[in-house]
């Protein structure tokens, strides 16, 4: 085969089923990378680890050919395929390929090796695609007894399930080792995402993962082969089938499968070995200037082995195939086809300069002949406009366009670094190129001031130039020629951003970050005026940038510390600090026209190559070292030495180790920072829950597990001994570095006796030095304190008292501190006698070192028990009234207790004799207050007893019977709700009894009534209670006549004379239509004797004489049930 046919191979697409040959392998080079992942999958096989490879790497990257040749290792020795993948395998590496044949003996198949199937996926469920590579390996399976027949009839199973899959590998696995290859297997994902309702596929590869694993049955050695990872398949899924993605992914051996330099080097080599081209005569030459230009770095291969290419071409090659074409693929297109522009075009056209493959012989085949690229879009506009560019120039010379087709390709290929588009490079290449009257420095400046091409002189480099009517150049130095009397302090301030700097020792020994913000300064400078750049710094970094003392220097008021330090040589910067800047200013500002995106985005092209530039010059300087001369400006009591300080983060180790001396250790991540991630306020909010709910139990409670709120727990709670189990919370030791911490706190709280203080003062006393506390374990150590001393120090929310601390006060504290105060209370004298005296009326304890706060909170939890009708009812005295309106609206605890309570009752000044009225008084309103409800309940008992006739001691005892024999007769839906709540028994207590027919009757609990309300429940009642006894009259009748086949009913007749005159008739339906035709006779006949009202007169006179000699109503029904014994029998119709 000759060598362009063989490097033609090198090119093709290859699909695994079909090139599975001695002719798809054949050209075929076997890369590091593919050996080392080959090396993986016999170290997977000879240990008990998961053998399931993930292969992603781009389109052309060679994958699909690897697959084959990895294929063909595991196919039956006899087979033409296993004998050229191994030969090829032996070339590169003998032990690899003694190490296929002893893993293939180890197994036992030496002779017959793996089961192999090798499938390309498509569009479709993964299942569908495993069952046909199945089927298409059953020949494999043919000296295997039945076992071929058992996996046939498993793949045959309609309709085909996962298991029925699973069941057809595990089988051959029983028996013989088994290679699986998915090629394109990103297809199948592709298919998955977009049909989310099926999981199968998900069992599937679980399954094939699980197999891989198996240790009981023979290998089963999983590779799929796709162009992304999978979670980016599923990018779009929701988030639980992402996380189950992520699950799988994570037992897959991620394998990117994309080649350094190195390897690309390799095989550029590797190909040109195979055309045996003649050497250029200067190629000793050239190999050493470029060796003398580090050009050898790029690909980490000698360039001898890369001739005809020139270096500067084989430097390009690579980065051009990978960014704008398909990998490997491009690669061996160019150097193996016959195409137009190829290397065997080139050879066999005598177009080499020299025998040399030139940069611009690239850029006619790549951009000039291709004319489209398979980049990302952000690279492709590039392409695009380098190609437009030099397609519409008209009028070079063949040697002007070789310059910008040089340039072209270096600014498509690198921007920086050491292969750009230089004056070094530009003639090396070019300048033999050159005529004698037109040199390179001429041609150079002739494409630049035509607009051809601009040069960075930053970065020096030349860029191919759209064109644009604004002349950056001109405006970035007027903008500069502008700055030079502009401080240096803000021209760096306002171009550099610079980041927070850690003290790193301090840091580390004290458990909390301690930041500080950096700045520039000069004798110029207010600093002042210095806003914070971030959450809470601890102290600020000045960089002196001026040759004076920093006199005067005016510091930001909300800094703890300020350090200064003076920055070296610090006016060699301004020049190029100025360049960066005016590109800033060029930018942010209006100056370039918006619709000139030609001068904006080159104008973003170098201040992104400029701004490297400076800070690569700015943060060198930008160190502390044994030399630097520093200064503390702030605190004037940290003293440190001016210089010999080793790096900034021990400059600022050194001064925090003054400024925040008396820091306690809290040894956990999680609660010692500034600002608390979701995860850590919530393990903080179960702590305080737990140091509240349970502080005399073992650990607070938490002895189960160790989550983030234990550990926490260990790190402040248990560290400093702030909880004892058995006896409760604590104050730290005096050998704990928190005493200081909690001397500070109880301190301010003490200090609250006069007046209230806000809460907010203390954070930021715990906050700032000696302390330097974070926002995240003060919270808990405020409620520690408030929960030890809950009867001593009176909280306010928002001038509201809070009677007790719970988590959802300290959590609002925590967002707000600035809407809490405290106070701090003590009685003495005739005080201390009032609150005893009351507490004891009360019926409340009394402790002997009673304090005002634990009275005011034993007053005001009685208050909380108070129901809703007793809060807004006015059938109260007056006295109840006024207490009631001085506890709900309290606010303040002494004046609530000592004030507002005795003048409810009519006492203004307490003394010694008012004491003796007040206190009974106040205990009287209480009681009144609290026993409003059961008050309410016993009216309501009575007057349902006296609607309903109730009998007996118990108005229950005898209603509840009655209603239940009732309720299955009723179809009124008001009626029935109230007879079932007479009649239900399940409620034990009467009050539950009678708050249950309350709401049947107002559809709201008692407990919730308004005076209005009870007005209505009578009129309720009144209104139902006739219904219900009318009933059950009718009901009692028939059931005493016990007859059956009847219609009841009952006749009422109320008398002008005030008497009632009532009967219970029972038709019987056998004479129902006789009478119903007596009836309409009379009807007729009434109509025709007296008119329209016949009808009426006759009925009011017939029951006048029927039933109108009967004596008045009595409660007969009542009389009945008496003689009944209360036992009756349901009537039926």
């Amino acid at each position: 085969m000759g060598n362009q046919q063989q490097l033609q191979l090198f090119r093709r697409s290859t699909r695994l089923e079909r090139d599975g040959t001695v002719e798809g392998l054949t050209g075929y080079i076997p890369t590091p990378r593919g050996l080392e992942l080959v090396g993986q999958l016999l170290d997977a096989l000879a240990s008990n680890d998961y053998k399931a490879f993930s292969v992603t790497g781009p389109y052309g990257s060679g994958k699909s050919s690897f697959a084959v040749f990895l294929s063909a290792l595991f196919e039956p020795q006899a087979s033409s395929a296993h004998q050229a993948a191994l030969a090829l395998l032996e070339a590169e590496s003998g032990p690899m390929a003694r190490s296929v044949q002893a893993m293939r003996e180890r197994f036992g198949v030496g002779e017959t090796g793996f089961v192999v199937v090798k499938v390309t996926a498509q569009r479709a469920p993964l299942l569908a695609i495993l069952r046909e590579a199945l089927a298409s390996a059953l020949d494999q399976l043919a000296d295997l007894g039945d076992l071929q027949e058992r996996v046939r009839g498993l793949l045959a199973t309609e309709p085909m399930e996962e298991r029925d899959l699973v069941k057809a590998l595990q089988a051959i696995c029983d028996e013989r080792p088994v290679l699986l290859c998915l090629d394109e297997f990103g297809k199948a994902l592709e298919w998955f995402s977009e049909h989310r309702s099926r999981d199968g596929d998900l069992y599937v590869l679980q399954q094939l993962i699980e197999q891989s694993e198996n240790r009981k049955r023979k290998p089963l050695a999983l590779i799929t082969l796709q162009h992304l990872a999978f979670d980016d398949y599923a990018a779009d899924s929701a988030a639980l089938r992402q996380r189950e993605w992520a699950k799988i992914q994570g037992r897959f051996r991620d394998f990117p499968f994309s080649d350094s330099s190195r390897t690309t080097g390799f095989l550029m080599a590797r190909c040109l070995k195979k055309l045996a081209v003649e050497q250029p005569s200067n190629a000793s030459e050239v190999w050493a200037q470029a060796n003398g230009m580090e050009l050898v770095d790029q690909l980490s291969l000698r360039f001898e082995a890369l001739a005809p290419l020139h270096p500067l071409t084989a430097v390009l090659l690579p980065e051009l195939c990978s960014k704008y074409g398909q990998h490997e693929r491009s690669l061996f297109k160019f150097l193996g086809s016959a195409d137009e522009g190829s290397l065997q075009w080139l050879i066999n056209n005598d177009a080499l300069v020299d025998g040399w493959v030139m940069p611009w012989h690239l850029y006619d085949y790549f951009l000039a002949a291709a004319g489209s690229t398979s980049a990302l879009p952000s690279l492709a506009q590039r392409w695009i406009e380098i190609q437009t560019r030099l397609r519409d120039a008209v009028g070079l010379t063949g040697f002007e366009l070789e310059i910008l087709k040089t340039i072209g390709l270096f600014n498509l290929c690198s921007s920086s670094g050491a292969v750009r588009a230089n004056q070094q490079l530009l003639a090396w290449v070019l300048e033999a190129r050159a005529p004698e009257a037109y040199p390179l420095a001429s041609a150079l400046e002739q494409l630049s001031s035509t607009g051809f091409m601009t040069y960075r002189d930053q970065a020096d480099e030349y860029r191919i130039w759209r064109g644009s009517d604004f002349d950056l150049g001109e405006q970035v130095r007027l903008l500069m020629a502008s700055y030079r009397q502009e401080p240096l302090d803000q021209l760096l301030a306002s171009t550099l951003a610079l980041d927070p700097l850690i003290a790193t020792r301090h840091s580390q020994q004290r458990c909390v970050v301690r930041l500080f913000q950096q700045c520039f300064a000069s004798t110029r400078s207010d600093l002042s005026e210095l806003e914070p750049g971030f959450n809470d710094p601890d102290g600020v970094l000045v960089w002196w940038v001026s040759d004076r003392s920093p006199e005067d220097l005016k510091l930001p008021a909300w800094a703890s510390s300020v350090v200064l330090v003076r920055m070296e040589r610090p006016a060699d910067l301004r020049q190029l600090v100025s360049y960066v800047h005016a590109y800033q200013t060029l930018l942010n500002g209006k100056v370039i026209p918006e619709q000139d995106w030609v001068a904006r985005r080159e104008a973003q092209e170098r201040l992104a190559v400029s701004l490297q530039k400076l800070q690569e010059q700015v943060l060198p300087l930008l160190q502390v070292r044994m030399a630097s001369e520093v200064e503390v400006l702030h605190p004037s009591v940290a003293k440190v030495p001016q210089t010999g300080h080793r790096s900034s983060a021990a400059l600022l180790s050194a001064v925090c180790d003054q400024v925040y001396g008396q820091t306690p250790r809290i040894p956990n991540e999680m609660l010692s920072r500034r600002e608390l991630t979701s995860q850590g306020a919530k393990a903080r909010r179960m702590l305080i829950e737990a140091i509240a709910d349970h502080s005399v139990d073992d650990l607070c409670g938490m002895t189960k597990g160790y989550g983030p709120e234990r550990a926490m727990f260990d790190a402040l709670v248990g560290l400093h001994g702030l909880q004892q189990s058995g006896s409760g919370l604590c104050w730290p030791a005096e050998s704990s570095d928190l005493h200081p911490v909690y001397a500070c706190i109880d301190s301010f709280f003490r200090g609250a006796k006069q007046s209230k203080l806000q809460l907010s003062e203390l954070w930021n006393q715990l906050k700032a030095p000696p302390f330097g506390l974070k926002d995240g374990p003060v919270p808990v150590l405020l409620s520690h304190y408030l929960l030890l001393h809950d009867d001593q120090v009176g909280l306010y929310e928002d001038g509201r008292f809070v009677p007790g601390v719970d988590t959802a006060v300290i959590e609002r504290l925590a967002k707000n501190p600035e809407t809490f105060h405290c106070s701090s209370f003590a009685l003495e004298g005739l005080r201390k006698t009032y609150v005893r005296q009351l507490l004891e009326a009360l019926g409340i304890d009394c402790p002997k070192n009673v304090t005002l706060l634990y009275a005011v909170k034993q007053v005001l939890r009685q208050v909380r028990q108070w129901p809703s009708h007793a809060r807004h009812t006015q059938t109260l005295s007056a006295h109840a009234k006024a207490l009631r309106k001085a506890c709900l609206g309290a606010k303040e605890p002494d004046q609530l207790l000592l004030i507002d309570l005795p003048k409810a009752v009519g006492i203004e000044t307490l003394t010694k004799a008012s004491i003796a009225e007040a206190v009974p008084a106040i205990a009287l309103a209480m009681r009144e207050l609290g026993g409003r409800f059961d008050a309410l309940l016993k009216e309501m008992q009575a007057a349902i007893g006296q609607a309903l006739n109730a009998m007996g001691a118990s108005v229950r005892g005898d209603v509840a019977p009655r209603a239940a024999r009732l309720k299955d007769q009723i179809l009124d839906p008001k009626l029935r709700a109230f007879a079932l709540a007479l009649a239900d028994q399940e409620l034990e207590a009467d009050r539950d009894w009678l708050q249950r027919v309350g709401l049947s009757l107002l559809g709201r609990a008692p407990s919730e009534w308004i005076d209005a309300d009870v007005q209505r429940f009578h009129v309720a009642l009144n209104e139902l209670a006739p219904a219900f006894k009318r009933l059950e009259a009718l009901h009692f009748h028939q059931q005493a006549d016990g007859q059956t086949g009847f219609i009841a009913v009952r006749v009422g007749i109320p008398t002008s004379e005030g008497a009632d005159h009532q009967q219970v008739i029972s038709v019987p339906n056998a004479q129902a239509p006789a009478l119903e035709s007596f009836v309409q006779r009379m009807l007729e006949e009434a109509s025709q004797a007296f008119g329209e009202a016949g009808a009426q007169l006759v009925l009011a006179q017939w029951a006048q004489q029927a039933i109108g000699d009967a004596p008045a109503a009595v409660d007969e029904l009542g009389e009945r049930r008496h003689a009944d014994g209360q036992e009756g029998v349901r009537s039926h119709g």
